[in-house]
C-alpha cells in the first residue's frame, strides 16, 4: 500500500477515534483498539455508531463477542481492515468518472 492510501487510511480513524497520529500501524493499532476498549466499557452506543458509519459488517462485529481474545483488539482489526478496503476502493474508482 503507498503512502498517500495510509495517509488517507489513517484520517478516517482519526475522524471518527481520538487517538494521536502515528506512522506506525503497530502504534496505530494499540491506539484504536485502546479507544475501542473505552467505548466499550463507557459509550456503547458511540461505538455501534461508528461502526455503522465505518460499515464494519454487523455480522463480523457480532461473531467478535463470542469468539476468545481481546474484543478491543478484534474490533480494531475489523475497523482497520474495512477502512483500508474503502479507501482501496476510492482510490481504484477515483478516476473512472
Amino acid at each position: 500500500m503507498d503512502k498517500n492510501r495510509l495517509i488517507a487510511s489513517q484520517e478516517v480513524l482519526y475522524k471518527y477515534f481520538e487517538i494521536e497520529e502515528t506512522n506506525s500501524p503497530d502504534e496505530l493499532h494499540k491506539q484504536l483498539s485502546l479507544a475501542i476498549q473505552y467505548l466499550l466499557n463507557y459509550r456503547f452506543e458511540r461505538l455501534l455508531q461508528v461502526m455503522y458509519q465505518i460499515d464494519v459488517s454487523e455480522e463480523k462485529f457480532n461473531s467478535v463477542f463470542s469468539q476468545k481474545g481481546n474484543i478491543a483488539d478484534q474490533l480494531a482489526t475489523l475497523v482497520i481492515e474495512r477502512v483500508l478496503q474503502k479507501v482501496e476502493f476510492r482510490f481504484k474508482y477515483r478516476n473512472q468518472y
